[in-house]
């Protein structure tokens, strides 16, 4: 389970009990950007928003958060063991796409990774689209 506040909890799933828990950062405050301060869909933080996607052979859960981890709001990917909720070794990873980046088909001041993640041939994809529909946006996907 997660949240927008940047909080993920791993439930025991036959009786519900938390087992773990674990803070992913600060996350974005939709007040902190004045292009989407009208936009009142998802307030007054956007943390985890999509859905986590679970690896059941191996135990582990993806997920993204948005956060104000590097002083820009950015995306991270995380691996969590879905026994202790260790993060895993090489995570987690910053998404290519970010309000910095140089490449205009990756920027994404105005998007947001809501829909699902998905688990494909060891891959995890996660897609992004307009917040609001505020400009500029550019829907695009990072895998």
């Amino acid at each position: 389970m997660a949240t927008e506040n940047d909080n993920s909890y791993g439930l025991d799933p036959r009786t519900g009990q938390q087992i773990w828990s674990r803070n992913f950062g600060t996350p974005f405050a939709i007040q902190q950007d004045a292009h989407l301060a009208s936009c009142t869909d998802i307030v007054p933080n956007i943390g985890v928003t999509s859905t986590p996607v679970v690896d059941s052979v191996n135990h582990m859960v993806y997920m993204t958060a948005r956060s104000w981890t590097t002083g820009v709001p950015a995306y991270d990917m995380h691996k969590l063991s879905t026994t202790t909720g260790a993060e895993q070794p090489g995570f987690p990873v910053a998404s290519a796409a970010s309000p910095t980046t140089t490449d205009p088909h990756l920027r994404c001041p105005n998007e947001l990774q809501r829909p699902g993640l998905l688990l494909l041939d060891g891959v995890v994809y996660a897609a992004f689209g307009s917040h609001c529909v505020i400009n500029p946006y550019e829907a695009g996907s990072s895998g």
